[in-house]
């Protein structure tokens, strides 16, 4: 096979055209989500800005160039990104902007979510935003995805990630003894 850009062959190149661009056109369940929002926002409209959805097989494509960049994953981070299903992280403006007193519906996304078997961890009300972090159990019972909701007067953030996720989330907690202690005010 012939060898171009830095010795990477001609078909790599292409499949990961292919892969990205296909990738790229997919709307997710982000989308759908957007669509119930803007329902219930009104007078508002939500515009995507950005959207990227990675599959099992845009995630190996994805190992492999950090691999091809020097990128060395120690065991615990190698079996957490290898288990992961997808990942999707969506930005949508809002427009025109929310007005003062006038609520994001995060009621509605979250009875929404609710549904479709996620259940709510947090939400927290800072700085004239909100976040809401939702997680879903699997059929073991463990953490199956993670789904975070970021939202302001300007703009709306999703990003939901897909796997089995207790054992990526045990140990960040572990490592982080600082934040378990400003969870428990310790």
């Amino acid at each position: 096979m012939r060898q171009i850009f830095g010795g990477i062959n001609l078909r790599t190149v292409l499949s990961l055209i292919v892969v990205f661009s296909v990738g790229c056109a997919s709307a997710g369940s982000n989308a759908r989500l957007s669509s119930m929002i803007d329902v219930e926002l009104e007078t508002n409209t939500l515009k995507r800005e950005e959207h990227i959805k990675l599959g099992r097989f845009s995630l190996s494509v994805v190992r492999g160039l950090a691999r091809l960049a020097g990128e060395d994953f120690d065991d615990d981070e190698s079996g957490i990104v290898k288990s992961l299903r997808s990942v999707e992280i969506s930005t949508y403006s809002i427009e025109p902007p929310l007005v003062e007193g006038q609520d994001f519906p995060i009621g509605q996304v979250e009875k929404s979510l609710s549904t479709r078997g996620w259940t709510r961890v947090v939400t927290s009300h800072e700085d004239g935003g909100e976040v809401m972090l939702l997680t879903r159990a699997g059929h073991n019972g463990k953490i199956d995805g993670i789904f975070v909701l970021s939202a302001d007067r300007n703009e709306v953030e999703m990003v939901q990630i897909e796997g089995p996720l207790d054992e990526a989330i045990t140990d960040a907690i572990a490592e982080d003894s600082d934040f378990v202690k400003g969870l428990f005010g310790s």
